[in-house]
């Protein structure tokens, strides 16, 4: 969240790591920056009277907005609380789904585990879910949004996956090929070792993790739809194989003198693979 301007002459609440807050009267601001300092004289708490030079991000909220400031932090860490009950790779499932395949101005993921919704009626009908089960007793408004805590997020998250299982697992195709791509590169995990790949000789956490969140999601999206995606899946490798080995022919056919021909065949060739190509984009 951004900081508010501050100006000399407020009195604000200052706050050092998780202590309680302190009164301070702004003397001198040299910069709005968070990493600049703001010269202060302490109004109550063990350092009344004295005048010192703060970092800018220990002043929280004006002095006079500090209850709804600690409340609203309470809010939160009541949300932050159910992020614990889940496992790592439950919440990357539902961050990734949640992140890749829905607007961000409808839903997003807040803080790794907690759903922050633009419309809750626009989100309900896009994961075909009632309104009342998305909100619960720890769900709360801020600053235009409401806020879910983690058993709503999973509720979205596998929602969206059983509606569209071919954009979440194209999705989880995607994001395991530059996984996949990235951990080639190490020792570990390459089939052979040349000596520009990095050394790693134990897993990768991150990536191990990783693999564990898409075999969520793909539990998610169901057998049957997994199913259907992995024979749509091999149709389109297979199309791709075919262009290509199309294409070659073609070229041959233009060395040979047949440019005419080869033209006309590779718009007849075009149209049918795009046909093809549309069939086997939805589960």
């Amino acid at each position: 969240m951004a900081m508010a301007p501050i100006a000399e002459g407020e009195r604000w609440a200052y706050r050092r790591a998780s202590r309680p807050f302190e009164e301070v009267s702004v003397l001198k601001v040299v910069s709005q920056s968070g990493n600049r300092k703001v010269r202060v004289q302490f109004e109550d708490g063990p350092n009344a009277g004295e005048i010192q030079w703060v970092n800018r991000q220990q002043l929280k909220v004006l002095w006079a907005q500090r209850r709804e400031f600690l409340d609203r932090e309470q809010r939160f860490a009541e949300a932050k609380s159910r992020v614990a009950e889940a496992q790592d790779s439950h919440l990357l499932a539902a961050g990734l789904i949640i992140s890749e395949s829905i607007d961000v101005t409808i839903a997003s993921d807040h803080n790794h585990g907690i759903l922050r919704v633009g419309d809750a009626v626009i989100l309900a009908d896009h994961v075909q879910i009632s309104v009342t089960d998305l909100t619960g007793d720890a769900c709360f408004e801020d600053g235009g949004y409401l806020y879910l805590p983690w058993p709503a997020m999973r509720t979205v998250a596998i929602a969206k996956a059983k509606i569209d299982p071919g954009i979440v697992l194209d999705m989880v195709d995607r994001d395991a090929k530059e996984w996949n791509s990235v951990a080639q590169q190490t020792t570990y995990y390459a089939a052979v070792r040349p000596m520009a790949h990095q050394t790693i000789d134990h897993p990768w956490p991150e990536y191990e993790t990783q693999k564990l969140a898409w075999n969520v999601i793909r539990g998610w999206c169901g057998e049957v739809a997994l199913d259907r995606w992995s024979e749509l899946d091999r149709v389109r490798q297979d199309n791709i194989r075919l262009a290509n080995l199309l294409e070659r022919a073609l070229k041959q056919l233009e060395r040979a003198g047949g440019t005419y021909h080869a033209a006309r065949l590779r718009g007849e060739a075009g149209r049918a693979f795009e046909t093809n190509s549309k069939r086997t984009t939805k589960l």
